[in-house]
């Protein structure tokens, strides 16, 4: 398709590991405005988008595509032809079903795998919103969708069946409640943030699958005149523990991360600060999604370009649970040779080995509008996984003293320059011991765990990262 061969005149640098971001939609949206969007991956890399603004109208668009630009559904009207906005989307087995708002209703479609219709446009709720638009969702084992939205008494839980005819069995709204809000679907879990209305501080609150509540309310942010920016993002990490990555108001505008244990509700991380920009510069569109393994997530961002005071960067980071980073923040994608430019309406979706899936909104003058691109990286580049044939060397070697090892063991590192600390992972991927103390170009792992505990015996993963690269060694312990 002829569209495809504009991603290559465009002047964008991208790190290694990540593709070339292709233009994802047919025509862009002139004189409207960037697309609010969502995104879900089916197949290990089909990539569902679903976005407002469809041909500069207000209706919501959809179509199946590949990381390389491959069309596998083309781009259609989801919605109704009727004022269509504010669209969300979530994975039903392996089905896609999309929301909107037609004005205040809130309607669905659904689409099976490959984008065929499987379920058209269907009303759910003419409940109107009163603060915020947006409709969080996402579904559990029974093939249900769990629903956090806004209404005039405040932010309603809903649990739906749906079809063609819309069943929902359970609603309740949350008190003292309004505006903002997220949700996500772990296991038996329901996790839900969303803003106070006393305070106007985001809150979180679990649920079980059947409307029970279980925790909370908890406050997890400490009042200050600063508010939290309206972009949060939450998921579940492996052991279905609520992860938070949202962006801090004031004078320096931090990233922070907070954990909060699915049973007690204890702050396992309190507002850890996890990036702070540059005086001159903002972050945007914070997001965050489950990482290549099972300790680790994936953290993204838009950020400004010092020069010009507009989003012209995208950044990658990866972080252990405890908020450290096993992939320190780098530069994904940078347009800084692009003026004017503009990146706006950042998400993300990761698959199940880990690779990470972005799309966002930009200005290109040399394609008048606002077009969404689509970019992806591919998690072995990170150095965990088996097969890494075809993918760049890694800018740091390590090398272990003894491999097997009975009780101790040292790791040598060599390179351009050496990280301040290692990774040991067990064989799941669930963080053992972070080491620190470095001896000149080597580290000491004495066979303990992180609480002084000796490991049993087994394979681990031991990591180090500099510039944004991972590099892994496995070990086996008798």
């Amino acid at each position: 398709m002829s569209w495809l061969l504009v991603t290559f005149i465009v002047s964008v640098t991208h790190a290694p590991g990540w593709s070339d971001p292709v233009i994802s939609i047919d025509e862009p949206s002139v004189n409207v405005g960037a697309q609010q969007k969502d995104i879900e991956v089916t197949d290990g890399n089909h990539v569902h988008q679903l976005w407002f603004h469809y041909q500069s109208q207000t209706r919501i668009g959809y179509n199946v595509i590949l990381p390389d630009g491959t069309v596998l559904s083309p781009d259609t009207m989801l919605s109704r032809d009727v004022w269509s906005a504010y669209c969300s989307s979530c994975l039903v087995g392996a089905d896609f079903i999309g929301f909107w708002r037609e004005s205040a209703p809130i309607w669905y479609a659904i689409r099976d795998h490959e984008g065929n219709p499987e379920v058209p446009p269907t009303l759910f709720t003419t409940t109107p919103w009163a603060y915020w638009w947006y409709v969080a969702v996402d579904s559990d084992s029974l093939g249900r969708v769990h629903m956090s939205y806004d209404t005039p008494q405040g932010i309603c839980y809903s649990i739906l069946i749906p079809g063609p005819v819309p069943q929902e069995i359970f609603r309740d709204t949350i008190q003292a409640s309004e505006g903002y809000t997220l949700l996500d679907v772990d296991g038996d879990g329901v996790h839900i943030l969303y803003k106070s209305s006393i305070d106007l501080m985001p809150r979180y609150i679990q649920y079980d699958l059947e409307g029970n509540q279980t925790l909370g309310p908890i406050a997890f942010v400490d009042p200050s005149p600063y508010q939290v920016d309206n972009r949060w993002s939450l998921c579940s990490d492996y052991l279905g523990n609520a992860c938070i990555f949202y962006k801090r108001g004031g004078t320096t505008m931090p990233l922070q991360f907070t954990r909060i244990d699915r049973t007690t509700g204890e702050l396992l991380v309190d507002g850890r600060i996890i990036y702070q920009p540059p005086s001159e510069s903002t972050v945007y569109y914070p997001a965050m999604t489950q990482g290549p393994w099972a300790g680790s997530l994936h953290l993204v961002w838009t950020e400004e370009d010092d020069n010009y005071g507009s989003p012209r960067f995208i950044r990658h980071a990866v972080i252990d649970l405890n908020g450290d980073f096993i992939i320190a923040p780098y530069t994904a994608y940078d347009y800084t040779d692009e003026d004017p430019e503009d990146l706006s309406y950042l998400v993300a979706a990761s698959n199940d080995e880990g690779d990470l899936f972005i799309a966002y909104s930009e200005i290109d003058m040399s394609l008048p509008g606002d077009w969404i691109r689509l970019g992806w990286l591919d998690h072995n580049y990170l150095g965990i996984g088996g097969d890494s044939s075809g993918v760049a060397q890694p800018a740091l070697d390590l090398a272990p003293s003894c491999n097997p090892f009975s009780s101790s063991v040292t790791i040598t590192c060599e390179g351009a320059s050496l990280p301040g600390q290692l990774m040991v992972y067990d064989i799941t991927g669930r963080l053992i011991r972070s080491l620190s103390d470095r001896e000149g170009s080597s580290f000491l792992w004495d066979g303990l765990d992180g609480s002084g505990s000796e490991v049993p015996t087994g394979t681990y993963i031991i990591q180090g990262a500099i510039e944004g690269k991972a590099t892994s060694i496995r070990v086996v312990r008798l």
